[in-house]
This record gives structure tokens, C-alpha cells and sequence, in this order.
């Protein structure tokens, strides 16, 4: 990442030859990313494909859950009570947790420290001093700066960790606890640390939903005036525009790659408030 932010590694469409058509695959409003209507839904949950369709009853999706469970346990191979599982509509997240009571849970190293990515100039320069002389935390004594979340099961980190080291070229102080947090883990560390901004990164889709629940999460613990939430991720305009009108201050996508441009929109935030 340092070598491809100062230039010396080119990646085409990033930092060289930036200019292209729009992508039909993106045109429209909700940016080519299919959305599941929220209301819909219902009937008998049934099973198409190659054979013809048949009801999945709930004993028959727990018996294929804990048949999957007990694969792990004995150490037999997944693929087959997993293939068994999907069939029957077992979730995701009820197929993860049988796992994780057998396996644990692993977490990866942040991989933010020591880090760096060689951002200098008068634009650092600048948001260095804003950092130590401009931002109104004199209410908080405690003030640490930005807390960087991976909210629910989305396992990408690169994207939020190159916004935590930049965040601290700059004169951040960073708190980032690595992926598959909770909302209310993410609060939780904020009103602790006294942070002044929440940045979540966001790319299962689910940002509708988890930044309602961080926000309902700062409104709860009394700290939704004193700390900003930010969102970053595969956003649509108009669930960008929904983000903002639920409260989130700034949403940035895959479009805004300058590093720079983007902490200095996190201080303007920050300065407004």
C-alpha cells in the first residue's frame, strides 16, 4: 500500500490511468447490487433445482444442523451435512455457530501495528494540527480520536485497516479491534475510549442495518451528540442517502480511494460538530 500510494507500484485505474467510461454494471440508483425486498418472503420455504420442489420442515432442518455439528465434532468431512444444511435452509449464522462451539473462533491479527504507509506533506501536516489544536473535545477529557469497526460477519479487513494507519499518520489516536465485531461492541469501545468518531467499513451489504444498530447503540449509552459515525463500503446513492438521513455524517465508497481526501472529509466532520 505504501508503494502504491506514493506512486511507485502502479495499479491502473488507481493511481494511474484513472479516467474511464461508466460501468453499465453499476448504472442506476442502486449502484448493480441485488437487494432482497425486506417484506417479502413467506410460503413453505420451499426447494428448487434439478428436483422438483419440495417443503423443508423445521425437524428436518434441525436434525441436517445437528448432523452438521456432529461432523465437526468427529472430524468427518463438512462438505456433504453443509450441502445437507443449505438445502434446508439452515443460515448461515446457525451453520457458523454450530461450528464455532465445536472449533472456537479464530481472529486474525489486525495487522495495523508498526504499519505504515508513508503519507506525508502539508496536507498531513495540516491535519496533524487540526488534531491537536481545532477539534472540540474539551467536553470529554479522555478523547482518543477515531475507533475503526468491522461490524457483523463481513471477513475483508484491508480497506478499514489502510484507514486506521492513515488515521494515525495523521494524528489520530486509533482504536481497531480487528473484524467480526458486534454494534454494540463497537459503542461499547467508543464511550469507553471517548473517541470522537466512529468509522465502520461496511462491504456484506448489510450497512442499513448495522448502522441503525450502532446509532440506536450511541443513542442508548447517551453519546450520539458526542460521537460521529462514518460508514465505508459497497454503497448504493440511495442507501448512501438513507445512511445520511438516519444520522450517519459522511459515507464513502469505492470512488473515494485518495487517502487524504478522505481523512480530511472525516475532520471536516469532525470540526462541524
Amino acid at each position: 500500500m505504501s508503494r502504491i500510494n506514493a506512486g511507485e507500484q502502479i495499479v491502473v485505474g488507481l493511481n494511474k490511468w484513472t479516467e474511464g467510461l461508466p460501468s453499465p454494471l453499476t448504472a442506476g440508483d442502486d449502484g448493480g447490487i441485488f437487494k432482497v425486498d425486506e417484506q417479502g418472503g413467506g410460503g413453505d420455504h420451499r426447494v428448487t433445482g434439478a428436483t422438483p420442489a419440495r417443503p423443508v420442515t423445521l425437524p428436518a432442518r434441525t436434525r441436517r444442523w445437528r448432523r452438521s455439528k456432529q461432523a465437526a465434532r468427529d472430524g468427518s468431512n463438512l462438505m456433504e451435512p453443509s450441502i445437507e444444511c443449505a438445502l434446508a435452509r439452515v443460515t448461515t449464522g446457525e451453520w457458523a455457530g454450530a461450528l464455532r462451539e465445536v472449533f472456537g473462533e479464530y481472529r486474525p491479527a489486525t495487522g495495523i501495528e508498526g504499519q505504515q504507509l508513508g503519507l506525508t506533506g502539508d496536507r498531513v501536516e495540516l491535519l496533524r494540527a487540526a488534531r491537536s489544536t481545532r477539534w472540540p473535545t474539551k467536553h470529554r477529557a479522555t478523547g482518543r480520536g477515531m475507533v475503526v469497526g468491522k461490524p457483523g460477519l463481513d471477513g475483508h479487513s484491508n480497506g478499514a485497516e489502510v484507514i486506521a494507519v492513515s488515521a494515525r499518520h495523521v494524528g489520530f489516536d486509533v482504536i481497531y479491534s480487528g473484524i467480526r465485531l458486534s454494534p454494540d461492541e463497537i459503542v461499547q469501545s467508543a464511550v469507553e475510549e471517548g473517541a470522537d468518531v466512529i468509522g465502520a467499513s461496511v462491504l456484506s451489504g448489510s450497512h442499513l442495518d448495522l448502522a441503525k444498530q450502532i446509532l440506536d447503540g450511541l443513542r442508548e449509552q447517551g453519546a450520539d451528540e458526542d460521537i460521529a459515525v462514518v460508514f465505508g463500503g459497497i454503497i448504493p446513492p440511495a442507501d448512501a442517502r438513507e445512511l445520511e438521513s438516519m444520522g450517519i455524517k459522511k459515507v464513502f465508497t469505492p470512488a473515494d480511494y485518495e487517502l487524504m481526501d478522505v481523512m480530511e472529509s472525516i475532520v471536516e466532520v469532525l470540526e462541524a460538530r
